[in-house]
């Protein structure tokens, strides 16, 4: 809709006018904006304009031969003159009339472009205001009832950059209401005007176009949300599992929400989606175990480190058992498992060529992408089944079989990519690989900033060729401490589950499979080749990444490397143990855990050192 051209020129005088001028007109004018008085058309005309300054500033961040780092000077006047909760009012407008939902919807769009805008410091402080003034309160009222999608979308957009302070459970709802309401709004003749702000690309759409592409908005928004969700849940300085466990109590529904849309069919309409493997990832960050440690190596400190330690510790058990009382929490968690399995790549890349068709949406990148984001979600239920066996009393028989054949299958090594032939089956062979070596070295995106310098990660998921055998392993030895490694081999069927946990989705291992993997001769191999892993993880990968002068990266291979030779040792260790197995490989796994264990301390004090010296420098 056309602008008022005297807004433009006022917001452009101001733009350059002195520093005292400026810091006496602006809070006039936001005392304008939100006067009872104000003409629609003109109030939408100032906020569009002054979106257009920030959009200008952000361009100028991006710009990597740009000077302008942070906010210019008209933004760091506008924020001290009530930027925030000028935009807040504006945002909470109950009138619904065209300008009005304009104004709200760039007015969202001015807060979001300023949180990409500034440097970390600014970031920080802009954050500070918005949780003040209370304004996710009213973006999430936006996102879940606003009758205009165009509000919805932009205010998605806005969590995932604003992603501190979200309400995990609003987003979760949001993501699982459906594209019903994008679709309402095209097909509702009196709500259709906004299709002239609806774009794909550079290119506005026509009626019709937007009409079709509904759907495909929602799935955007879902992505959006979960962007953020995944910032909140994975932070930095790494989230406290006591944290953790107080958010999951607040509200226990975000554990079975994730589960749900990890696990959904892909959409015709947006088939590239992430939401997928983010809600996976997520999940897997809800329920793993503290970080700052190896999981099955105990630790001996003195007085209140030990008390934080066991309180971290019983944490993350507590919410791994509020994730066994949720109903059928098997078959959800084993749906995310087999949405990947039972989905061919071929069906993904007949979805792709659809919406090219469609939508013209083209991305010669697309399935390549699509196999990573699959490669992350298998990563999740693995680190997610590796984080329950350390819950045994509250997981059943049944779901150690029905993820020993899982686990299993992703400990092979990928084949090498100079060993797939170029025939349709090497095809196939590729695709796997491509998902199979996708590992997850996540930051929050606000933490990309030049003066972000945190080493850690708030997000780490091993490749599949070492997650793969710790999980293996660790359901090794449920199954010895339970007495029932012996008992497979006399098995004729394999014993049913009456909890109300199992559903139909759940595919039954069957005998002969469990009869194959646990065999004795199978495990010998498999104890060999994990404790090889183990030293490739350290003596290659490691002391590559040393060598580079990347001591976190090294500390994590290390940490991988301890937590595959822990589980070893701890199965060699089990009742049920082989007793020529323990002979031949315990004291190796012993050593090897030993070492791996002191590298990785060793690369903690180095960066310690490192940092210490980098602040001294500055």
């Amino acid at each position: 809709m056309d602008t008022d051209p005297a807004a433009a020129n006022h917001v452009n005088r101001l733009e350059h006018t002195s520093p005292s001028e400026l810091a006496a007109q602006l809070p006039l004018l936001f005392e304008k904006l939100l006067g009872p008085d104000q003409e629609p058309r003109l109030m939408y005309s100032y906020v569009v304009s002054l979106r257009r300054v920030f959009s200008r500033e952000r361009q100028g961040v991006e710009n990597p031969e740009s000077p302008s780092r942070g906010f210019s000077r008209f933004g760091r006047a506008a924020l001290n003159a009530g930027l925030v909760p000028t935009m807040k009012s504006i945002i909470a407008t109950v009138n619904q009339g065209n300008y009005f939902v304009l104004a709200i919807y760039y007015g969202i769009d001015t807060l979001t472009r300023l949180c990409n805008t500034g440097t970390l410091e600014q970031k920080r402080a802009l954050a500070k205001q918005i949780l003040e003034h209370d304004v996710l309160t009213v973006i999430y009222d936006r996102l879940e009832n606003y009758p205009y999608f165009i509000v919805r979308i932009v205010a998605s957009e806005f969590l995932a950059t604003m992603s501190r302070g979200s309400d995990c459970f609003a987003c979760c709802r949001a993501c699982l209401a459906g594209p019903g309401q994008a679709e309402e709004e095209m097909n509702d003749p009196s709500r259709r005007w906004t299709t002239r702000h609806v774009w794909e690309g550079q290119r506005r759409m026509t009626i019709r176009e937007a009409v079709h592409y509904a759907p495909r908005r929602f799935g955007i928004l879902q992505e959006n949300v979960f962007f953020g969700v995944m910032d909140l849940v994975a932070p930095l300085p790494v989230r406290k599992r006591t944290t953790v466990l107080e958010m999951v109590r607040k509200r226990p529904q975000i554990l079975g929400q994730m589960l749900a849309i990890a696990s959904e069919t892909r959409p015709p309409w947006h088939p590239e989606t992430q939401v997928y493997s983010i809600a996976a990832e997520c999940f897997a960050s809800l329920v793993n175990l503290p970080m700052d440690r190896v999981p099955g190596v105990p630790i001996s400190v003195e007085g209140g480190i030990q008390r934080e330690v066991d309180e971290e510790w019983a944490a993350a058990l507590e919410v791994l058992r509020m994730v066994t009382t949720i109903p059928g929490w098997i078959n959800k968690v084993y749906a995310m498992w087999d949405r990947v399995e039972s989905e061919p790549w071929m069906a993904i890349q007949v979805l792709l060529d659809r919406i090219t068709d469609h939508h013209n949406v083209k991305d010669p990148n697309a399935l390549y992408h699509i196999l990573r984001q699959r490669g992350t979600s298998r990563l999740s239920v693995l680190r997610a089944v590796v984080s329950l066996t350390y819950a045994p009393d509250s997981v059943p028989d049944f779901f150690v079989l029905a993820f020993l054949r899982v686990a299993y299958a992703c400990s092979p090594k990928p084949v090498r990519l100079e060993d797939i032939p170029p025939t349709r089956d090497g095809l196939n062979t590729l695709n796997l690989s491509t998902e199979r070596t996708q590992e997850v070295w996540r930051k929050p995106h606000w933490a990309a900033t030049e003066d972000h310098n945190d080493p850690n990660y708030s997000s780490i998921l091993y490749r599949e060729e070492f997650a793969g055998p710790i999980a293996f392993l660790r359901l090794l030895l449920l199954l010895s401490e339970r007495g029932l490694l012996s008992k497979i081999p006399s098995w004729s069927t394999v014993p049913s589950y009456n909890g109300d946990a199992i559903e139909p989705g759940v595919k039954k291992p069957s005998v002969s499979q469990l009869k194959q993997v646990t065999s004795p001769a199978v495990i010998r191999k498999f104890v060999s080749m994990s404790l090889k892993r183990a030293k490739e993880l350290r003596e290659v990968y490691g002391r590559k990444e040393v060598q580079e002068g990347k001591l976190g990266d090294a500390r994590l291979s290390y940490a991988c490397a301890s937590e595959l030779s822990v589980a070893i040792v701890a199965f060699l260790e089990s009742p049920e143990a082989e007793t020529e197995l323990k002979s031949r490989f315990l004291d190796d796994a012993k050593k090897e855990l030993v070492l791996c264990l002191g590298n990785a301390a060793e690369m903690s004090i180095r960066e310690r050192k490192h940092r210490r010296d980098v602040r001294r420098d500055n």
